[in-house]
């Protein structure tokens, strides 16, 4: 979605008013200048209330122009020229609308109508009663009339009339999303046309539809104005079945393609050129069709419990009959009367006729002037643009955001001195603040908490079924009456509105009069108990101006309005608040760019999705529980204007009671979410059918029936809450609270069965727990973990709640009962975890002992807990071991320990990505390793296919460490033989301990196989990094070396304590890096891309609070979210600060962003390319401290953070310093940003077909490269991950005792048996020494790979996949390999001459392809089959003309030594 240009990124927050920064610092800031603003915030102690200064003036700074950029009304700029061009088509538009003749309507109108005419279907003889009221008005010369139009004509725009009958068009279609922007015209149908009580059983709105159908044919039928129309289109106001209207697009002129300008400006000359005609579409007009008057019906027959429409009745246990009301049919009788109900000055001379008490202005009162008015409404706009609240149907409008603004302006909570800002944030505080609905799950806090959240913190307490089926339990708990908020009248405050209503006052006396048992005493009290949607009333107390806003909607504005509160205020405030220490250590970034630059649209926004065909809904009330009459009902599919949004509706409450807090948010998707461009750039979705020429007769009513966005499907989004989601048990109601037990029941059904708990309580409950039964029923895949990654219990939740209450029930078999389930459609990314998990097995595959059902190669997370906890004994045998426990001979106090090193192990710290859920193929113990865990295996290889388990052991503090570099590095390889030797000493001894295999040490590491893992293990010196610290002038190598072993040893154990809490805490963190990694290796990124920057990404994604997404819930949402990040972050002007637990404060921020500007210099070219930055990469300081020096759960405390601060600490990438280069983040960028938009386009269609291309490379990406090597087939052992072609399995028609195999399931067997001819055979009981010896680490390709680089990489760039290394392409480095360079005997190697093509001066010499692919071959002799080159080095062909001038300059410089020669000759011969 385009909004505007994001120029201006930074951090920025809103400064509160009542702030404001010293006098004296004020003015020496101004006298200081800009130039001088960095070292005059050096000069000072930087607190919070400089920082929000600072911050607060950029946000106001960016916003402003973001106003000029997208503003129409309300900018200083000029006004675009066609909007000269809205006056003279309104015109045109507005005389050609008097035309119509309304009398003229016929029997063929009413055929040829597509709309739903809901009166004239039963009875016939009603079409000709309806004709006859249309026949009446040429007797009555009642013509339509046109509402004065006032185009934009200034640049201001602050009265409430100019603004808000105007709101719709106050931005260019930059800043509206792409769509035009949109201009109301208001038609008002005459009075006469109505009887008396035409406004019930919705035979108004059947006269109406057939009106509007008729002004459409007019408009697009007349033949003599159709170029002055232009063309006409039909929509249904807010997807309501009952109401439409038209859309006009003015016409354009017709493009000339003749070349000759002559013939083009005699064409102009004789075509006549229409005023209002432009070369492309710039507005449109959108006509809204209302009464003239809406006194013709009684005022209180449209108060929400008043009903209005037939059979809306319901009966309770005694089969008492109980008339509903018909709020939403009122709201749309009243919609239609909009204009009357606006409080702008037009009201005063009506009512002063009138004589009515309501206006909404007096004469003494002077007009309203808001100066930022205008201004605040378009920023709230674009901010709802971003998120999909604006124009959707159930959704704020542009005009209902001016008149929340003017209620606020009224109620004095804002006033004409703010700033739009500072109008935005009251705004905000009112849609969070306000209890809108009577819904538990609706009111937020200052901490984007739910207030009432706390009661019921667990589904699974005694009391929870009683809070979720409407009882309370409990009785102290303070209750809060639902808001209603009435537009106060100009010059009155809200309570004086109110008591001049006079609604109010007739409903009181009616009430009085009747003394109706249970009816609400006032009218206030109507609105709250009877209003399904939030109030907010006209001064009249007649019209709710939010009528159709959903509950489920005005939860997603509240959370939105809660979290955009928080970027508007200081860190200072929001870290005031105690009661969410999450959230109070949040440091807004990019305040703007939160607010109005980042997409958080439907598809972006949720975990889960489902889609469910309308055809396949039962009818309303058929076969209902007693529960579900109370929420679906013919009535209330009448009252919601179709089946649509009754169903969504009742699907939306019925998941919300079986959900709970198993989710954050659920919304239905409607208009205002689109992603793909629709007609006339549309991406709002807004569904426009056009009015043809011809007569065929309802050639467009497929769509009465349909969805908002026009077709078929309901689909809705669920967000997961990964604290609850994978939650077990939901527990019912004590058996006492009999009415609960029974709403429990009819929820559940007969899933809810009679359990006793651990407590003793004996109650219905809910298991949802996997078992055989469920599995062979189920026709979708169950995936290993998909109950924390994916949020698996949901997604059967949701999967049985609709079954049960809504689809079709089908009862003559299984087969039909198969189909049933079907129809709800899943995510369709949901199969991605076929390349990071395995299949849930049945409980036959598990006693079969096929290794196809072992967990080791279908649960990766019981492989990483296994690698985990032999980690954890690895580490206890050697802390304890190397302890001096053991006496020495020959002394009484001497001692050692059985490992026989001289230093005790004080610490054992991790390293290995497998050791925090990061590896795509965590290890498989191996039965040469000492494991007989892994069952059902006959072979195995004799190399081992894993990455060692990399991990650092610490010895204590000492002084016996030598002072020598050189001898510190001997004395760490020492250590390591001598441990090495201990370990084989103890296994001769007898006392095994599960060590197996050989123990391998080299100068660096040592390598070693214990309980079936082979693990590296190096050596921490702290000395050694402290002696290298404190050299006074380092050499270069000196440098190099500090560098290398504090990435190593010091950077990487802090990220990975940092990264295994970020996993932990959000279960689908890890699979998102493990599938970035696959999808990395895919695209031949393997040894370009470090794992630790992918993991730094998806840390970023689900950490970073400043987001207005959130954190996602599921593997898909993650991934998706990870290709955003990559491709659209400003690497070249901005660092990423990756800092998941607020570690990183003001002034750590300030120093990263100024080393980074020093870095990357004027022009943004030099430095890191991927410059990311986390609360590891601190340097300068002495003895850098671990995560372990502070809670990385909570905020560090006050000390924490001083130390932290100290002076010199500079901020460099660790682990992106030297890679990727800058033209691997280009193609990453690319080719995320194109996987991006193919999985989205799956996602939206729910395509599960094909999605795997995303992740290899297509045939035409391989002849991109300048060559390619091909590898033996015998090396390549996993085919599954290969970059070419991947093979995925349909899992829909597994049964029976068949195994699924996933991708990661064959890809890890097939690492596990290692390359064919390696395979040994294994017998049970039998061991040889000899042939049971491995080789770890063996992976030749990857060495290779290492080495072209090392030695080549100055000439190429060598891709591969380390997964399935089948191809390495090389690229040769441009324009280094291309260019021609002057000849040098020390610079010829690789080198051939050039002088045949494009020869200039002292440029003789160019790469030479051949010999540098004929030296490679001297490295992958053995290991390469094929070569293929596609291209070699050669000097670009210059164009012709640049040719000629090149051989005339040879032939003359060749003459030239011709000459020169000869004179040389002639003066030779004279000299002789």
């Amino acid at each position: 979605m385009t909004v505007a240009s994001k120029e201006h990124q930074g951090e920025a927050e809103l400064v509160v008013p009542e702030r404001q920064p010293a006098t004296s610092t004020h003015q020496s800031r101004k006298k200081s200048g800009v130039a001088a603003d960095a070292s005059f915030l050096e000069t000072l102690d930087q607190t919070s209330s400089v920082l929000d200064l600072h911050r607060s003036n950029l946000l106001r700074l960016q916003t402003q122009e973001l106003v000029e950029e997208c503003a129409l009304v309300g900018s200083s700029k000029r006004l675009p020229s066609w909007t000269a061009l809205v006056g003279p088509f309104v015109d045109q538009l507005t005389l050609l609308l008097g035309q119509v003749q309304l009398h003229k309507v016929n029997k063929e109108t009413l055929e040829t109508c597509p709309f739903d005419i809901p009166s004239l279907h039963v009875q016939a003889d009603k079409q000709q009663k309806l004709l006859e009221s249309f026949h009446n008005l040429k007797k009555k010369n009642q013509p339509l009339q046109v509402d004065s139009f006032q185009p934009p004509t200034t640049a201001q725009a602050t009265q409430a009339l100019q603004l808000i009958e105007s709101c719709d068009a106050l931005t260019k279609a930059s800043g509206n999303a792409n769509v035009l922007p949109t201009f109301s015209l208001t038609v008002k149908m005459p009075t006469t046309l109505w009887d008396q009580k035409d406004f019930r059983n919705e035979k108004y709105f059947s006269k109406r539809n057939v009106l509007v159908w008729h002004v459409a044919q007019s408009l697009a039928h007349n033949k003599k104005h159709r170029n002055k129309v232009g063309t006409v289109y039909w929509k249904y106001e807010r997807n309501d079945k009952r109401k439409a209207c038209l859309v006009i697009i003015p016409p354009v002129t017709a493009t000339n393609n003749n070349n000759n300008s002559k013939q083009k400006n005699k064409n102009k000359k004789k075509q006549k050129v229409e005023p209002s005609m432009m070369k492309t579409p710039k507005f449109r007009i959108q006509i809204r069709f209302e009464m003239e008057s809406i006194d013709w019906i009684p005022p209180i027959r449209l108060i929400p419990n008043r009903n209005n429409i037939p059979n809306n009745n319901h009966k309770d246990d005694n089969n008492a009959v109980t008339t509903l009301g018909s709020p939403l049919y009122n709201q749309a009788l009243l919609e239609d009367a909009y204009h009357a109900f606006l409080p702008h000055q037009h009201q005063q001379q009506r009512a002063n006729d009138s004589g009515d008490g309501d206006s909404d202005s007096d004469d003494d009162e002077e007009e309203e002037h808001y100066p930022h008015w205008a201004q605040a409404v378009v920023l709230l706009k674009i901010w709802c643009l971003q998120r999909g609240l604006l124009r959707a149907h159930d959704g704020l409008e542009t005009d209902q955001l001016a008149l929340l603004i003017l209620y606020l302006y009224r109620t004095k909570q804002a006033n004409a001195r703010m700033a739009p800002l500072q109008v935005m944030a009251v705004v905000f505080k009112c849609l969070a603040q306000t209890q809108w609905m009577d819904d538990t799950m609706h009111t937020f806090n200052n901490n984007n908490t739910l207030q009432d959240e706390q009661d019921n913190l667990r589904r699974h307490s005694p009391g929870e079924a009683l809070s979720a089926y409407g009882m309370d339990t409990n009785p102290n708990k303070r209750t809060t009456k639902r808001a209603v908020l009435v537009m106060p009248a100009h010059g009155k405050n809200e309570a004086q509105t109110i008591a001049m209503a006079k609604l109010a006052k007739l409903y009181a006396q009616q009430t009085k009069e009747n003394a109706n048992k249970g009816e609400p005493s006032t009218l206030l009290e109507v609105y709250r108990r009877h209003a399904p949607s939030p109030v907010f009333l006209d001064s009249t107390m007649r019209y709710n101006y939010f009528g159709r806003l959903s509950p489920s909607f005005m939860q997603q504005a509240q959370l939105e309005a809660a979290r955009s509160l928080q970027y508007l205020h200081s860190p200072s405030m929001i870290s005031s608040n105690s009661n969410n220490p999450s959230s109070s250590s949040m440091i807004v970034e990019d305040p703007f760019g939160c607010l109005f630059m980042t997409p958080a649209r439907f598809w972006d926004r949720f975990d889960l999705y489902f889609q469910i065909p309308l055809k396949a809904l039962r009818r309303p009330s058929a076969g209902n529980t007693k529960m579900m009459k109370s929420v679906w009902s013919p009535g209330q599919q009448v009252d919601l204007g179709g089946p649509f949004e009754a169903a969504a509706r009742a699907i939306r409450i019925v998941l919300q009671r079986a959900l709970g807090d198993r989710v954050r948010s659920m919304r239905i998707l409607s208009t205002g979410n689109g992603t793909s461009q629709q007609s006339h750039d549309d991406s709002d979705q807004l569904p426009l059918h056009e009015v043809s020429g011809g007569k065929s007769a309802k050639s467009t009513t497929t769509t009465n029936n349909a969805s908002p966005i026009g077709d078929d499907n309901l689909v809705f989004g669920i967000s997961l809450n990964v604290d609850t989601c994978a939650r077990i048990v939901d527990r019912g109601p004590p058996p006492e609270q009999t009415e609960a037990v029974q709403a429990f029941v009819d929820l559940w059904g007969d899933k809810a069965e009679l359990r006793r708990f651990k407590d003793g309580a004996i109650v219905k409950a809910v298991v949802w727990n996997t078992t055989d039964k469920e599995l062979s029923s189920s026709t979708t895949v169950r995936y290993q973990n998909e109950d924390t990654i994916h949020g698996g219990i949901v997604e059967r939740i949701v999967h049985y709640m609709l079954q049960r209450h809504f689809l079709s029930s089908l009862s003559a078999g299984k087969k039909q009962k198969t189909q049933s389930q079907e129809l709800v459609k899943r995510s369709a990314l949901r199969d991605m975890t076929s390349f990071i998990s395995g299949v849930v097995p049945d409980e036959a595959a598990k006693q079969a002992n096929d290794p196809a059902a072992s967990p080791w190669f279908t649960n990766p997370a019981h492989a990483h807990r296994c690698v985990m906890k032999a980690f954890e004994a690895l580490a206890s045998f050697l802390k304890e071991h190397s302890l001096p426990t053991v006496p020495v001979p020959g002394s009484l106090e001497e001692k050692t320990s059985r490992l026989c090193i001289p230093l005790a192990i004080d610490a054992v710290e991790p390293l290995s990505p497998c050791l925090r859920y990061s590896e795509l193929f965590p290890p498989i113990p191996h039965p040469f390793l000492g494991s007989a865990d892994v069952k059902g295996i006959k072979k195995a290889s004799s190399v081992i296919g894993f990455e060692p388990v990399c991990i650092q052991i610490r010895f204590g503090a000492s002084s016996k460490w030598p002072t020598d570099l050189k001898a510190i590095g001997a004395a760490k390889t020492a250590m390591l033989i001598q441990l090495a030797n201990g370990i084989e000493d103890m296994i001769s001894a007898g006392s095994r301990d599960g060590f197996e295999g050989p123990i391998v040490v080299t100068p660096s590491y040592l390598e070693l196989g214990f309980r079936g893992y082979a693990f590296r293990l190096k050596v921490r010196a702290d000395p050694e990094i402290r002696l290298l610290r404190g050299l006074f002038e380092p050499s270069t190598e000196a440098t190099a070396l500090l560098k290398a072993l504090t990435r190593e040893h010091i950077v990487s154990a802090m990220h990975h304590s940092m990264i295994h809490a970020v996993h932990t805490k959000h279960p689908s963190a890890g699979g998102v890096v493990r599938l970035a990694m696959r999808w990395c290796a895919g695209h031949l990124f393997s040894g370009h891309i470090p794992q630790e920057a992918v993991e730094l990404l998806v840390a970023k994604v689900y950490t970073d609070q400043s987001s207005p997404l959130g954190a996602p819930g599921s593997v898909a949402a993650g991934f998706l979210r990870f290709l955003q990040l990559l491709e659209s972050h400003d690497w070249v002007r901005q660092p990423l600060i990756v800092d998941p637990h607020s570690l990183i404060d003001d002034g750590d921020r300030a120093a990263i962003h100024s080393r980074f500007d020093q870095v990357r210099g004027p022009n943004h070219e030099r430095g890191p390319p991927l410059y990311i930055i986390s609360p590891c990469d601190r340097q300068g300081i002495d003895d850098a401290p671990t995560l372990a020096d502070v809670n990385i759960a909570t905020k560090p405390t006050t000390n924490n953070s001083n130390r932290l601060n100290k002076e010199g600490a500079i901020w460099n990438p660790s682990f992106t310093t030297n890679a990727p280069e800058r033209v691997i983040l280009a193609r990453a960028i690319a080719l995320a940003r194109k996987s991006r938009e193919f999985l989205v386009s799956k996602l939206t269609r729910f395509d599960t077909v094909g999605w795997h291309t995303a992740f290899q490379e297509s045939e035409a990406s391989f002849k991109n490269y300048d060559a390619l090597l091909r590898v033996d087939a015998d090396l390549v052992v996993d085919a599954g991950s290969s970059s070419k072609s991947i093979e995925t399995e349909d899992f829909a028609a597994v049964s029976g005792t068949e195994i699924p195999e996933t991708v990661f399931t064959k890809s890890i067997q097939e690492r596990f048996s290692g390359p064919k001819r390696l395979r040994v055979k294994l017998y049970r009981n039998m061991r040889n020494e000899e042939s049971d010896q491995v080789l770890y680490s063996f992976m030749p390709v990857d060495a290779l790979v290492e080495s072209l680089r090392k030695n080549f990489g100055s000439l190429a760039l060598f891709f591969y996949n380390s997964l399935c290394p089948e191809v390495i392409g090389i690229a040769w480095r441009r324009p280094q390999a291309f260019e021609s360079r002057p000849f040098s005997a020390m610079n010829s190697e690789y080198a051939q001459p050039c002088v045949a093509v494009g020869w200039k001066q002292d440029t003789m010499m160019i790469l030479n392809a051949s010999d540098v692919l004929r030296e490679m071959r001297q490295y992958f002799e053995g290991l390469v089959t094929t070569v293929k080159v596609f291209r070699a080095p050669v000097v670009q062909q210059p164009p012709k003309h640049q040719t000629q001038a090149i051989h005339e300059k040879k032939r003359k410089v060749e003459q030239s030594d011709d000459d020169d020669e000869s004179s040389d000759s002639d003066s030779d011969s004279d000299s002789d």
